[in-house]
């Protein structure tokens, strides 16, 4: 286990003020929790939906009802169906093809395998491409921004604080497209949380700003969605991700749903919180743990995490154009099989609103886009750099220039 991680059981205890009773104050959290857990079981083995469901043509004219609104705050997750039209997307998919099979990307992919490179062994799935057109479009698109504001508009902003960052803009956050083969069952992902979510973790300070509520027994008015807890004007170690999500998401491709190898969410945004409580108890009480790294997704347990995995629902089905977006602190997988007869792929599409710690990460990110390299934040193959036909400075629209962190 390295260093990094060694420190957060002290940080940990450290951090629970001395008139606190971390047994009754987990217990009280635990009994909330377990309960919520219960019910979007009962409901998921009954047939009824539980991930927040909302069309683009409401969002963009109507905006988020307040129960909508209070639904996603608990569930942490949204299902935005038809915001791109099913034959642009059939159009995207298409160029995204071309692109591949113009550049000899499967060619080169397999032979680097066979030469023992494992960096592109281990995500054969995971297509290292960032910058092809299509992907360029969807993310300066005028519904995506549309999108990102009104799921943006969520979050309670505080005029103070490390928390502060503006919700009414996004810059891009490049990332990758997934393709899934038809009845692939190798690359499914257990439950775990994605390594921004536990980054308050690795400080005293962070750590006093995301849980202060619950550490002063007022585990009721825990918020994940408060401002004040995220650290927006700087990374918060130097080995966490560089780029403050408020959601993370992506755009179906293809269909998606139960069985296509898809996402699988448990929809509450109480689960790192709860994760947090536990290892703190299990930290004071002098229990092994596994503690998480600020560079790595953290793995839930089987045992220690059993209770929040059972809550795991599948995605409705869902068409090509239909969008997915889950808060950092939502417990998610992927299932182990695609058992369709038709790849499963979506297009990733994380919100990164404008504040310092983001227009630091556009800087770098947008130098690595004049290069066709890969982004910062990502492993460093720049498979693209000889591409042709990948996206350049002139496929940006005033939306996408301005969201590359150029100004307007």
């Amino acid at each position: 286990m390295s260093d990094k991680a060694l420190d957060v059981p002290e940080l940990l205890i450290n951090a629970l003020p001395p008139h606190v009773d971390i047994d009754e104050l987990f217990d009280q959290f635990n009994e909330s929790v377990e309960a919520e857990i219960a019910l979007i079981i009962e409901q998921r083995d009954a047939g009824h939906p539980v991930i927040p469901d909302v069309t683009y043509s409401q969002l963009s004219t109507s905006g988020i009802s307040a129960e909508l609104a209070q639904n996603i705050r608990r569930c942490g997750c949204v299902i935005v169906r038809d915001v791109y039209d099913e034959s642009q997307v059939q159009h995207w998919n298409t160029d995204i093809d071309q692109y591949l099979n113009a550049n000899d990307y499967y060619e080169t992919l397999h032979s680097e395998i066979a030469a023992g490179n494992a960096a592109r062994a281990d995500h054969v799935h995971m297509l290292d491409i960032y910058w092809s057109k299509a992907q360029t479009e969807i993310r300066q698109s005028v519904q995506l921004k549309t999108v990102l504001h009104q799921l943006n508009g969520l979050w309670k902003i505080s005029e103070s604080g490390s928390g502060v960052f503006d919700p009414n803009g996004s810059y891009t956050y490049a990332d990758r497209v997934r393709i899934r083969q038809p009845f692939d069952s190798k690359h499914g992902l257990s439950p775990h949380v994605d390594s921004c979510s536990m980054e308050s973790w690795f400080s005293a300070e962070t750590i006093s700003n995301a849980y202060g509520t619950l550490l002063n027994g007022q585990w009721q008015n825990f918020n994940a969605f408060d401002a004040s807890r995220v650290i927006a004007d700087r990374k918060p170690h130097p080995d966490s991700c560089s780029v403050f999500r408020t959601y993370q998401g992506w755009m179906a491709l293809t269909p998606q749903g139960e069985d296509c190898g898809s996402l699988q969410l448990v929809p509450s945004s109480r689960c790192v919180a709860w994760m947090f409580l536990s290892m703190l108890k299990d930290a004071i009480e002098g229990d092994s743990l596994v503690s998480p790294l600020p560079s790595e997704a953290y793995m839930l347990h089987p045992s220690r995490h059993e209770m929040l995995s059972r809550g795991l629902c599948s995605l409705p089905q869902l068409k090509p154009g239909d969008t997915v977006w889950w808060h950092p602190d939502a417990v998610h997988a992927v299932e182990q099989y695609n058992r369709t007869d038709l790849p499963s792929s979506v297009v990733y599409l994380g919100s990164a609103p404008r504040c310092e710690r983001n227009r630091q990460y556009m800087q770098q990110q947008f130098d690595s886009f004049s290069k066709g390299e890969s982004p910062p934040d990502y492993p460093g193959l720049h498979v693209e750099a000889n591409y042709s036909g990948r996206s350049s400075i002139e496929d940006l629209s005033p939306i996408g220039a301005e969201q590359m962190g150029l100004k307007p």
